[in-house]
């Protein structure tokens, strides 16, 4: 995949250990809720910690565990060496 800097991709897309921006929430309102009451809101750094099921990121100082299909709603803009 050719990357271009500040390209937005889903979180299910960013590789472990690289650190991205969330740019905004594309999944169910319930779902979203949830999420930006745990720290996922725009502008907040976010990393992928371990990958698999379930996901474990890192938002802030907050380490998290997230289902595949919630991490694929969630859009980052991540550094340019950030994607796989």
């Amino acid at each position: 995949m050719e990357a271009k800097l500040n390209q937005e991709i889903s979180l299910s897309e960013l590789k472990p250990g690289v650190k991205a921006g969330i740019v905004c929430m594309q999944c169910g309102e319930e779902v979203s809720q949830r999420l930006q009451e745990l720290g996922f809101v725009p502008g907040a750094e976010i990393e992928v910690l371990d990958t698999g099921c379930p996901l474990l990121v890192r938002v802030e100082d907050a380490r998290i565990c997230l289902r595949e299909a919630h991490a694929q709603g969630v859009r980052v803009s991540p550094a340019l060496e950030g994607l796989r």
